[in-house]
């Protein structure tokens, strides 16, 4: 059985928007100065870990040592946060989750 509802078609955002979208919204919820580790595409450093400074844009700002490293979100595969955060992780592991799954997707 098929239902066709009346409405407009909308375009759908690009799988990698998604994600980059779901990734910016776990780390805003985030304060500045958890400790956190990012997983990056391939081309990048395997992980980084440091102090989050702040999110702006479409990138995230950690704070390594003595230096200020700075990843675009579309780079960010994964998140994790330091500390009890089990709420906190089985959103982000769903919106990764998610916006993975959407990107590998086959249209």
């Amino acid at each position: 059985m098929v239902v066709f509802l009346p409405g407009q078609a909308r375009p759908q955002p690009h799988p990698a928007a998604l994600h980059a979208d779901s990734v910016a919204n776990v780390l805003t919820r985030l304060k500045p100065g958890a400790t956190v580790r990012l997983a990056a595409r391939p081309g990048r450093a395997a992980s980084v870990r440091g102090t989050l400074l702040r999110v702006q844009g479409d990138t995230v700002s950690l704070q390594q040592r003595q230096q200020v490293t700075r990843l675009r979100l579309q780079e960010v595969t994964d998140v994790w946060v330091r500390g009890r955060h089990t709420k906190l992780g089985a959103i982000l592991g769903g919106l990764t989750g998610l916006g993975a799954g959407l990107f590998l997707a086959p249209s």
